[in-house]
C-alpha cells in the first residue's frame, strides 16, 4: 500500500500538512492542542461543580428498607443508612430461619407446660371436688339440725 501525499493548509494555523489518504483538516499540532484546550475546559468545569458542591451540598432524605428510618445522604443512589444494614439484610434469610426454630420451640414449651399444669390441676380439681362435697355434706347436716330445733322450739 503506498501512501498518498495531499498537502493542504490547515483551517487554523494555515500551515501546509500532508492530508494523505484521511479528511482531516486541522495538522497535528492544532489538533494537539484542541484536545488539551477541551481537557482543560472539562477539568474546569468539573472543578467548579465540585467547588458548589462542597460550598452547597445537595442533600437526599431516603428510606432504609432493614432498620425502617429515615436518613441523609449527599449520594443519590445510597439505599442503606449503614454498612451493617446493608450486611444485616444478607442475613436475614438465616434470621428467618432462626425465628422459626424459636416459634416452634416455644410451641412445644408451651405444649409441655400445659400438659404439666394440667395434670397438677386435675389434682387440684379432684382435692377441690372432695373438699366442696366434704362441706356440702356438712352443710346439709346443719340445716337437718336447724330444722330439727326450729321443729322442737315450735312445739
Amino acid at each position: 500500500m503506498s501512501e498518498t501525499v495531499f498537502m493542504i493548509k490547515c483551517l487554523k494555523c494555515k500551515s501546509e500538512f500532508n492530508q494523505g489518504d484521511t479528511n482531516r483538516r486541522f495538522c497535528m499540532s492544532c489538533r494537539y492542542n484542541k484536545d488539551t484546550e477541551q481537557r482543560r475546559r472539562a477539568h474546569l468545569k468539573r472543578e467548579t461543580k465540585r467547588q458548589e458542591a462542597k460550598i452547597k451540598p445537595v442533600f437526599y432524605i431516603k428510606y432504609c428498607p432493614v432498620c425502617e428510618m429515615d436518613f441523609k445522604t449527599k449520594i443519590k443512589h445510597k439505599k442503606y443508612c449503614t454498612k451493617r444494614c446493608m450486611e444485616r439484610k444478607k442475613k436475614f434469610p438465616l434470621y428467618v430461619e432462626n425465628i422459626k426454630n424459636n416459634i416452634v420451640n416455644l410451641e412445644k414449651r408451651i405444649v409441655n407446660i400445659n400438659l404439666k399444669y394440667e395434670k397438677k390441676m386435675n389434682v387440684l380439681e379432684e382435692q377441690l371436688d372432695y373438699m366442696n362435697f366434704q362441706l356440702e355434706k356438712q352443710r346439709v347436716k346443719y340445716f337437718t339440725r336447724l330444722e330439727h330445733f326450729e321443729k322442737v322450739m315450735n312445739k
